[in-house]
């Protein structure tokens, strides 16, 4: 019977891949990484949270200023830089996509309630409101 080699779950790699990225900014910033960290970097099926390491890689990098931003994160000679990059970017969106959803949503409450002030009481009850 073949051997069965179980693949990482995606939080998992989103985690093993925030925590590699992390040690190598540490690294250009001349910053001591922890210990978990420096472990979930080396190990695919990591316990470490996704929710935990990207913010704080997320963190790093908008407080780095446009210089230092493009030798660490758009280094074109260096492959991790290049990675590094690519979540950037990929993260940037998410979080712009995500700030365009939240507007949205209090835009839309905001004309609910808009909505909800104009009806009677009665009209309230009869939809349950």
């Amino acid at each position: 019977m073949p051997c069965i080699s179980p693949e990482p779950a995606y939080s998992q790699k989103a985690a093993h891949l925030a925590a590699r990225l992390l040690v190598y900014v540490n690294e250009k910033l001349g910053v001591k990484t922890p210990k978990n960290i420096i472990a979930a970097s080396l190990d695919e099926f990591t316990h470490e949270k996704h929710s935990k390491l990207a913010p704080m890689l997320c963190s790093k990098i908008s407080a780095m200023g446009d210089d230092l931003r493009d030798q660490i994160v758009y280094n074109a000679k260096d492959p991790l830089s290049r990675e590094l990059a690519n979540w950037w970017e990929k993260h940037e969106a998410e979080d712009q996509k995500r700030l365009r959803e939240e507007l949205q949503e209090k835009k839309d409450k905001k004309a609910r309630d808009k909505a909800i002030a104009k009806l009677t009481p009665r009209e309230k009850k009869l939809l349950g409101l």
